[in-house]
């Protein structure tokens, strides 16, 4: 950074070298020059020695003033004048202090490629229109501050080397800092701008932004901000706000602001941290295709639409207590680290199509009252936070996709419509008995009764193995899981079936020792009707058949009503 400022200084003075070998032709003493402005005669090309002060000429006003390509070697004094006409200082060079304190412009104040290689002051001036286009303000301070400017201020590819301050300052036409640079701490408080423009701009050192009002569009394109960049208690009243392929980098505060009209920040760098506190945006909000470097914090904001499309976060990303008003879009995002969208409130859709996480995601207590859409995305960090979530529209989980070890929480959330596969969630589902049971529910209005099953079961053997479980109700869980799958899979109580009859016909055939102890044990588990000749095998194993019968019974009972329960849940 300081060669940079070492060589922007060099350019500079070069710049005012140039200058004078270029302009100043003829010596003027300052007496004899103050003549010559005092009978309003135009000054060009003159080399001004010694002190300038007009307020020696006992006049408070003047009909207009012209100093052309000329170089004063000492101070210039210009405070409490009143200007009629033009005032022409283009291509001079102001090796002193300069002080245009409490004058009035009536016409153009006309600064073109001037440089005050000192400090200048422009302080409780009035201006028409001001023109400062590649002006160079070499020395440790420019001050502005309390200035009105009631006509435009053009201050294109200007240069300030030191500190710049335009507090307390009225712009009440276009204001114009395209392509300028400011290598010092840059001071833009308690200012009305109309329309505003710093496309291409460098701001070298701190810029503030406070307490400040864009009645129009403001235009930052293309802008750099290489220090820390606070814009508080700002309002952005035009149609327009834009950022778009800015970069900052170090951090960057909004706090407090205000926008009427959209904002824009494609393309943006953010190399360091993001700060979004308790602003509103009225409009659409565009981050696309914008790069985070550090952490992102929006804490207590309301958007409108806002999309975030295809952006990178490479470290923590905090959306926090915000209100999204309308849709919001990160589809094709990557978040590297832990993102978290806690006690946010999603009155739009919320659109995270193949959006990669890479490490904790949190919506706790957030609600989504839009449709939310995840198809397609990643969940690769360990833990998947969504507990104490309002879902209160169709959510869309179609294709996610998890880590091996990643844990989804949705513990006491409310879910209205969740279209997602059993499969793809079962082994990262922490169990929490609401839960379980909204899903079962949601499977069954989806007709996915396959996956309402799956889950019913996984349900049933967490509640089984949950060490706290009654000893009582535990046994009957084991007696439910090994007769019917906890009534939902009629494959259990078949097989169960067919083997106690084999275990029976084993037993008949210890004895029978014929293929009519099988058919014997069949007849009897199933209640047919039974032929004579099985009557002497009824008599010598009369405990054996009550048992088989008893069995039986209670499983052809069980298996209707299994089947039964289906057959109305599918209906």
């Amino acid at each position: 950074m300081m060669i940079i400022d070492d060589l922007m200084t060099k350019s500079m003075y070069l710049f005012v070298i140039l200058t004078m070998m270029g302009g100043a032709s003829a010596d003027l003493d300052n007496y004899t020059a103050l003549k010559y402005i005092y009978n309003g005669t135009a000054i060009n090309n003159t080399l001004i020695n010694g002190d300038l002060d007009l307020c020696k000429l006992g006049r408070d006003n003047l009909d207009g003033i012209i100093i052309q390509g000329c170089r004063i070697e000492g101070n210039f004094n210009m405070s409490g004048i009143h200007l009629k006409s033009k005032a022409d200082f283009s291509n001079t060079t102001f090796n002193g202090t300069v002080k245009f304190e409490a004058d009035l412009f009536d016409d153009d104040a006309v600064f073109n490629e001037t440089a005050f290689c000192s400090n200048v002051t422009f302080k409780n001036s009035k201006f028409a229109n001001i023109h400062c286009k590649n002006s160079s303000f070499i020395g440790r301070k420019a001050d502005f501050s309390n200035v009105s400017f009631s006509g435009s201020a053009n201050f294109i590819n200007a240069q300030f080397r030191g500190a710049v301050n335009f507090i307390d300052v009225q712009f009440h036409g276009a204001t114009d800092f395209s392509g300028a640079q400011f290598l010092g701490a840059t001071d833009f408080s308690n200012t009305q701008l109309v329309e505003a423009y710093f496309s291409k701009s460098i701001f070298y050192r701190k810029a503030v932004f406070f307490n400040v009002s864009f009645s129009g569009n403001a235009e930052f394109e293309n802008a750099q901000f290489k220090e820390g960049t606070e814009f508080k208690k700002v309002n952005f009243l035009g149609s327009i706000c834009s950022f778009s392929n800015a970069f900052f980098g170090r951090y960057i505060s909004f706090h407090l602001v205000n926008s009427k009209g959209s904002m824009y920040f494609d393309n943006t760098k953010f190399i360091k941290k993001l700060e979004f506190f308790d602003s509103i945006i009225s409009d659409k909000t565009y981050f696309s295709n914008a790069i985070f470097g550090f952490e992102v914090v929006f804490n207590n904001c309301t958007f409108n639409i806002i999309d975030f499309y295809n952006c990178t976060f490479e470290n923590t990303a905090l959306f926090s207590k915000n209100i999204f008003d309308d849709n919001l879009d990160f589809s094709q995002s990557e978040f590297e680290k832990d993102t978290s969208f806690k006690f946010s409130t999603f009155n739009g859709d919320a659109i995270f199509k193949n959006t990669n996480f890479k490490g904790n995601i949190s919506f706790f207590s957030a609600k989504l009252k839009g449709m939310t859409d995840f198809r397609g995305a990643s969940l690769s960090g360990p833990i998947a936070n969504f507990s104490w979530v309002e879902f209160s529209g169709d959510t869309f989980m179609d294709n996610i996709s998890f880590a091996k070890n990643s844990s989804l929480i949705l513990d006491d959330s409310k879910i209205a419509r969740l279209d997602i596969e059993w499969n793809q969630i079962k082994d990262h589902l922490e169990y929490d008995g609401s839960t379980y049971l909204a899903l079962i529910k949601n499977f069954r209005e989806l007709e996915k009764f396959e996956d309402a099953d799956n889950c019913y079961f996984s349900y049933r053997w967490n509640k089984m193995i949950d060490p706290s479980r009654d000893r009582l109700l535990k046994f009957l869980d084991i007696i439910s899981l090994l007769s019917c799958g906890y009534g939902v899979y009629l494959s259990i109580t078949i097989v169960l079936g067919i083997l106690m009859m084999l275990i029976f016909a084993l037993w008949f055939l210890r004895f029978e020792w014929s293929l009519d102890a099988v058919l014997f044990s069949i007849i009897i588990f199933s209640q047919a009707p039974r032929s004579e000749k099985y009557s002497n095998m009824m008599k010598r194993h009369e405990y054996a058949v009550i048992l088989e019968q008893l069995l039986g019974w209670c499983l052809m009972a069980l298996f209707m009503v299994v089947l039964t329960k289906k057959l109305i849940i599918m209906s």
